[in-house]
């Protein structure tokens, strides 16, 4: 007889269905014969509610099945043997469950442990953050001092204890960097005399903060209007009051001494005489002869040996033989007994700069002293001792000379400096780096007479010192001119004239050799001057003659296009800087642009970065800096870039002044989108005190983008990422704008770029490799999206490819942090994790509680998120480059009572206008920011509205723009329309692959062309160019012969909720017409109508009499 088969299975408990019990776990092994009630019995055996469970269902499956089948509890297992199915799942209940229970009972016991809760007197809770160190370390040691002192307070208003902390914390740390000043004027209470070195501004590299009286106030405020809260009066809350109350008084005397410095600093920045002069501040004193030398104090011994070995009224530093320590070294001058007579002579220069001392020896006898020589020797002291001229007698000499003589102020101030041994510092770091530059030019040239030259020869023509140079200098430039002109294109030479000035003057050399002639040859700074300025409207200007038509350039590797809306976008963005000035103390202005992908190669494959170097590197004498230069790669990284300007105090001032913080993401699975960028923004905002108690300081947020996808103000993906923001940190007002498409130049972050490209010049990158099946999967792939694809289908490949570029990411990352804008360094930001974004979408859920996926709502899905429909019509304003939300008065509004505006003077702060052409001129000129600003405006006047343009590229490839020759389709970044992509025969594979990493890495405008001028597809692969984003959809998209594409709305675009056949208004047209384009709802509802061609030749019968 056979033994009995056995056999091990994999089980797991579940309670209705959704609880498990018991985690799936292999027991066994069991005979056939043994029944699925047996197995339960001994799996439940140890589970102590095991008694109370009843199996409601048992369900077995096999480990590549999707379903379930049932099966009974007195079955033996034998059927899994037989179906392969060795996964059991038991489906329990609680028999106590299935008793009816009194609603009300149960509503009663739920209201009385909630109120339970709610009055349960509790600790404030510490913070939990990644970062424990610096105020929220403060705020921890803050809430580990309540808890020692038995501070509670009832769970229900436990947010009242977290506000008063963080207001005490804030307070501490703003008072910080500055305790031993506060601790010598001030008492704090005696148990916060301790919170002090957490604001380790040393560490960070940063400069000391100021204590300033704007800054005490803002801590000042919220303390007094805390202290008249009512349940801080309470006897359990008298040291938590205290506290305050110490705080309020510390802050009172600092503020006071604070505007009595300011007061005195006034007062002397306006005086016309200096504060410290020899005449006033000088102290010369005698000191007989008092001891033998037998009996001198030691620590005199080596300023005797020293003076005895000088000569009468020799001085000497008497600094260089004091004691270090200040307080020893005062009682040590006063102290000073010597062997025989000396002259002390003291000048206090006051503040950190000490005192100067000098002494010499006089003879013993009264009768041999000379008062001559020591009027001498005063007066040479007295010359090498540094003035400090105040402010208004530098003002003084600049306002009355720069008058009188027209000289630039720099040149001034240097001058004011050799002729009174000035010695003060300048005003701001401003006027610091222009004094400097002025000094550096006039002292660093190459010719040491070159500032003589400059005002004997130039504007001399007559000198004839250099012609022969000169002349043949002209000529080989218009030899050069002639040379290149068939490779000039319009205004633009792709071939420089020389490669540096001593190439130039080298060649110039050679040529006058070879003809025999022996000639004056002038400095490369002189040449260098002879120039055209390369821009005439500086004062540096005046320096070059202009006796050549050459000037410096830079190789442009992308011309700039032109777009028709350039003039208005960019007076638009006058606008938005206009507004931010007129509101500066309430305004927070950001500039966002993502940099181009930078290439990453394959694992062994490192790949250069693309950016060509201006300097060569440095490297070992046993390697070779090399790396592929190819094109083709599907790693990369995009550094985005935010720049937080410092608004200045008039438009005409630059704007191009403030820190630079820098997001380098991994391209495939950590893609921009407007959300993740609104959460980035977030992030660093917190992160680096823009915020205070998690909303920003400066209640109005304005934000410029260079326009891409995933910043377009039309699109409601990016409108619902600013209103998150908005709610968020509780703004007054949001404003988002962008440039107009071909001209992402005028967005500031673009000026970085250059800074970053410095890091990257010769460099090569490549990602770590994965596991040999993670390689396998995406080793044939070749674009983003094939590898999000398989993303999508292998589970953990994400995971594993994050891993194998974290390596590369932090590399670049560590090259950016050591780049700096004006002296300051560029801080790294990490990238959004998907719990952030989502923790940031869910802000909505303040307006609207219906779920909402941000980055993919479309305008269509508002109807049936209504409440949220309203709020943006209500509290929003939209056009075609701006976008913004703003707080409204009304009463009746639910958000904007709960949190109402924080500005003063909100009823100040309106729409940021759009351009409106003035009508009593030409029609060129847009108005002024003060004639329509708190106007209802639009952007009618926008030119892509008013025009329609042809082109004549599209003329000469009339017969390749056909619907016989569409092979694919690209979609405009900015309108979202698709755009045929045509090409005279069939696409290969590589030309598929080109097309597709065009589509991914390059955003296409409407008018763009689809490769750049000198590829080699430039126009074999080719798109219509005389089409805007306002024209509708080509025709050639409906009508193409060798590509089937999807329908889409003819206006917008748009694929879904397309009217269908049985709708009555098409059936109508269908009636009269051959071809009917495709149409949407919501440009139906909008008033737009369909596109028809072909009427139906209906010949319809007269009627007779």
């Amino acid at each position: 007889m056979a033994a009995p088969t056995t056999s091990y299975v994999s089980v797991t408990v579940v309670e209705n269905g959704k609880k498990i019990l018991i985690p799936r776990k292999i027991y066994g092994p069991f005979c056939t014969s043994v029944t699925f009630g047996d197995i339960f019995e001994k799996v439940t055996t140890n589970v102590p509610e095991s008694g109370c469970m009843k199996v409601q269902r048992v369900s077995i499956c096999g480990a590549d099945d999707t379903k379930n089948s049932d099966v009974d509890l007195g079955c033996s297992i034998s059927v899994c043997l037989e179906f392969n199915s060795k996964y059991i799942t038991y489906v329990v209940c609680k028999e106590e469950e299935m008793v009816s229970v009194n609603a009300f009972s149960v509503l009663m016991t739920a209201q009385k442990n909630q109120q339970e809760v709610e009055h349960e007197m509790v600790p404030i809770p510490q913070r939990e953050s990644e970062r424990l160190y610096g105020d929220v370390k403060m705020y921890n040691d803050l809430v580990n001092l309540c808890s020692d002192k038995t501070i509670l307070f009832q769970r229900k208003n436990i947010c009242d204890g977290e506000k008063c902390l963080v207001l005490i914390k804030n307070a501490l740390w703003l008072l910080d960097p500055h305790h031993e000043e506060v601790v010598s004027r001030c008492e704090l209470p005696a148990d916060l005399n301790r919170f002090h070195g957490y604001n380790n501004y040393k560490a960070k590299k940063h400069a000391k903060p100021r204590l300033t009286v704007d800054g005490i106030s803002s801590a000042l405020q919220p303390l007094e209007e805390l202290m008249l809260v009512p349940w801080l009066a309470k006897t359990e809350y008298s040291v938590l009051r205290n506290w305050i109350d110490g705080i309020i008084c510390v802050l009172l005397k600092m503020k006071s001494y604070r505007i009595q410095m300011n007061i005195n600093q006034k007062v002397r920045h306006g005086s016309m005489v200096p504060l410290r002069s020899p005449q006033f501040n000088t102290d010369i004193s005698t000191i007989e002869k008092h001891m033998p030398p037998a009996i001198t104090k030691p620590e005199y011994h080596a300023v005797e040996r020293s003076l005895r070995v000088t000569q009468e009224y020799q001085p000497i530093d008497l600094l260089n033989f004091a004691p270090v320590d200040r307080y020893r070294r005062r009682h040590w001058l006063d102290s000073i007994q010597l062997s025989f007579p000396i002259v002390i002579y003291k000048y206090a220069h006051g503040n950190y700069l000490g005192t100067m001392v000098w002494v010499w020896r006089i003879p013993v006898k009264q009768d041999d002293r000379k008062e001559g020589e020591t009027a001498r020797l005063t007066a040479a002291l007295i010359a090498d001792v540094r003035t400090y001229a105040t402010r208004s007698m530098r003002r003084d000499f600049l306002c009355k000379w720069n008058a009188a003589t027209n000289v630039s102020k720099s040149l001034l101030r240097g001058m004011y400096r050799e002729l009174t041994v000035d010695a003060s510092a300048a005003n701001d770091r401003h006027e610091l780096e222009v004094d400097e530059r002025v000094m550096q030019y006039m002292m660093n040239l190459d010719d040491p007479d070159i500032i003589y030259d400059l005002r004997k020869l130039n504007g001399n023509p007559g000198s004839t010192k250099f012609a022969d140079f000169w002349s043949e200098m002209d000529s080989y430039f218009n030899e050069y001119e002639a040379q290149v002109q068939d490779r000039r294109q319009g205004q633009y030479l792709y071939m420089p004239v020389a490669i540096s000035i001593a190439d130039l003057r080298r060649q110039i050399v050679d040529r006058l050799q070879k003809a025999g002639k022996d000639v004056a040859v002038p400095s490369d700074q002189w040449i260098r001057l002879q120039f055209t300025p390369k821009n005439p409207y500086l004062k540096s200007a005046s320096q070059y003659t202009g006796k050549f038509n050459v000037k410096f350039a830079v190789q442009r590797r992308l011309l700039r296009a032109e777009h028709e809306d350039s003039k208005f976008a960019n007076f638009q963005y006058r606008l938005i800087k206009e507004f931010a000035v007129r509101h500066r103390e309430l305004v927070l202005m950001v500039n966002l642009d993502d940099k181009a992908v930078v290439p990453v190669g394959e694992p062994g494959k490192p790949t250069s970065t693309g950016v060509r170097s201006h300097n060569q590197s440095i490297t070992t004498t046993t390697t070779t800096l090399a790396a592929l230069d190819h094109d083709f790669h599907v790693a990369g990284i995009i550094p985005s870039v935010t720049f937080i300007p410092n608004i200045p105090s008039t438009i005409v001032d630059s704007f191009f002044d403030g820190k630079v913080f820098v997001t380098c993401k991994e391209r495939i699975f950590q893609a921009s989108s407007p959300l993740r960028h609104a959460t980035e923004i977030t992030g660093i905002l917190r992160e680096n005190r823009y915020c205070s108690d998690g909303k920003l300081k400066q209640p109005i947020y304005l934000q410029y983008s260079d326009g891409g996808v995933d910043h377009l103000t039309t699109r409601l993906a990016t409108q619902l990422s600013t209103l998150c923001m908005f709610i968020y940190l509780d703004l007054d007002m949001a404003v988002i704008a962008r440039t107009c498409p071909t001209q992402s130049w005028v967005n500031l972050a673009e000026r970085c770029m250059s800074i970053l490209n410095l890091a990257l010049q010769n460099v090569a990158l490549e990602r770590k490799k994965m596991s040999d099946d993670k390689e396998k999967l995406i080793k044939s792939r070749s674009s983003v999206r094939d590898i999000r694809e398989v993303a999508e289908r292998k589970q953990g490949l994400d995971i594993a490819y994050g891993e194998s570029m974290k390596d590369v990411v932090e590399q670049v990352e560590m090259l950016f942090a050591r780049m700096k804008l004006k002296e300051e360094s560029l801080s790294i930001n990490k990238p959004a994790s998907v719990d952030t974004m989502e923790g940031l979408a869910s802000s909505l859920k303040v307006i609207d509680a219906t779920p909402v996926d941000v980055n993919s709502v479309q305008k269509k899905d508002l109807k049936h998120l209504q409440r949220l429909a309203s709020f943006l019509t209500t509290h929003s304003k939209s056009s075609q480059y701006i976008y913004q939300i703003k707080k409204c008065t009304n009463p009746d509004c639910t958000y904007c009572t709960t949190s109402p505006p924080r500005s003063q003077n909100f009823q100040d702060v309106h729409w940021v206008p759009d351009p409106v052409l003035k009508r009593d001129v030409d029609g060129q000129h847009y108005t002024e920011f003060s004639e329509i600003y708190g106007q209802d405006t639009t952007d009618k006047d926008r030119p892509s509205q008013l025009s329609k343009t042809t082109n004549e590229t599209d003329k000469t490839r009339k017969e390749l723009l056909l619907p016989g020759k569409v092979r694919s389709f690209i979609v405009c970044g900015d309108c979202s329309k698709p755009r045929c992509i045509y090409a005279r025969r069939k696409l290969s594979d590589r030309e598929l692959i080109e097309v597709e990493n065009t589509k991914e890495m390059y955003q296409y405008v409407c008018g763009n062309s689809l490769f750049p001028e000198g590829s080699v597809m430039y126009d074999t692969i080719v798109v219509r160019q005389g089409i805007q984003c306002s024209s509708i959809v080509e025709s050639s998209y409906y009508s193409a012969t060798t590509i089937k594409l999807m329908p889409c709305c003819i206006h917008c675009g748009g694929k879904d909720s397309l009217l269908g056949v049985d709708d009555d208004y098409i059936k109508d047209l269908k009636s009269s017409y051959a071809v009917v384009r495709p149409l949407c709802t919501i440009c139906r509802t909008n008033g737009k109508e369909a596109i028809v061609r072909q009427p139906n030749n209906t010949n319809k019968k007269r009627k007779t009499k």
